[in-house]
């Protein structure tokens, strides 16, 4: 008994020796195949540079070349080798949340093995590698902070995934006939709609869950998500989005094409839907003003509109739905002084847990 258990504890402080004083940098030529050699090497380069203390509370070790650190796992997976090149431009994004989020991990390696890799490819470069911003082109600082902030976005958005069950066969779906027409970039931006789109259907009416995930994603995805998951529990009859050009119209419109978020058949005239995600109590920009000044010149022109396979009408009303109370009063007198009784304004109230009218309309 004595003497295996010698050679047990000979072969762990082995290893812990290892671990602990083999210099980074003689792992640098180790094959990248997956092995368990391979993390390893993934798992010390991870943290080189770091003091031996700081390497042990970052990595773990786990005896028997099994696992050595979260980021290792992910970086040699088989079906996300072949795109290292891309985890590697967001590494330490990607480290820090494979660090705190199991959630993550298993997202990523399901994303993985439910993707086409033609659909792979331009995904993972779209969330970890992004194009540049075309505000943020000319400075590299501002550049550099735009990328990490999408990049650190992206990761949220994985991870919102993984929390609430995503499995394999979700991503094939979300992926089904992604490439139809569009560049890879396209790509990456309609996966993240529909990640949203996922996201909300399983929250169900869950208000405090849905927040949870929004507040942590880019003001675009968390739109995404606000408006698909208000469609599904408080629009369920809305029929999609308004595309109306104005060349024409009677009226004056600042843009040549009018969207909206929904559209509801009101029964004698068409209601628009907008749905509104705002952080803070900031005000109305000027193209969201425009926008409501476009929507009274529709209503009060008695402009009619036929969505496809759908009967002509007016177009009489437009309720906005807001994210909080606060944005909603902030913002309701520059809507009421635009569209006066054909607006109404709601808002979500995440303390009763349902959608509300703001008092005044």
């Amino acid at each position: 008994m004595n003497t295996l258990f010698v050679r047990r504890a000979s072969v762990f402080t082995l290893w812990l020796w290892v671990f602990l004083w083999l210099p980074a940098p003689a792992l640098a030529q180790a094959p990248n195949d997956g092995s368990a050699w391979c993390r390893f090497k993934w798992g010390l380069m991870d943290c080189a540079g770091e003091s031996c203390q700081a390497a042990r509370h970052r990595l773990g070790l786990v005896i028997g070349g099994r696992r050595y650190s979260p980021i290792a796992d992910l970086l040699t997976h088989p079906r996300l080798r072949p795109y290292e090149l891309y985890l590697q431009a967001a590494l330490p994004q990607i480290r820090e949340m494979a660090t705190a989020s199991p959630e993550f991990r298993r997202a990523m390696i399901r994303m993985a093995k439910g993707m086409p890799p033609a659909n792979l490819e331009p995904v993972l470069k779209y969330l970890f590698d992004p194009p540049d911003s075309e505000s943020t082109k000319r400075t590299d600082g501002t550049r550099l902070l735009d990328k990490i902030h999408k990049i650190t976005q992206s990761t949220n958005l994985v991870r919102a995934l993984g929390e609430i069950g995503v499995l394999s066969h979700d991503f094939t779906g979300m992926t089904k006939g992604l490439a139809d027409g569009r560049d890879p970039a396209e790509q990456g931006k309609e996966f993240k709609r529909r990640a949203a789109d996922f996201i909300a259907r399983r929250i169900g009416d869950n208000i405090g869950k849905l927040f949870d995930v929004t507040d942590r994603l880019d003001p675009s995805t968390s739109g995404n998500l606000f408006e698909a998951w208000l469609t599904q529990n408080y629009f369920p009859q809305a029929i999609g989005r308004m595309h109306l050009s104005t060349k024409g119209l009677k009226g004056t419109y600042t843009r040549q094409i009018v969207h909206s978020d929904n559209l509801m058949d009101g029964g004698d005239g068409w209601t628009i839907v907008e749905m509104k995600h705002l952080r803070t109590s900031n005000s109305f920009d000027e193209d969201q003003l425009n926008q409501a000044s476009n929507y009274a010149n529709l209503i009060g022109n008695q402009i009619e509109y036929a969505p496809k396979g759908q009967v002509k009408k007016p177009i009489k009303k437009v309720i906005y739905v807001f994210s909080s109370r606060v944005a909603a009063e902030k913002n309701a007198p520059e809507i009421r002084s635009r569209l006066g009784l054909a607006a109404e304004i709601r808002y979500i109230d995440r303390s009763a847990s349902q959608m509300l009218v703001l008092k005044g309309n």
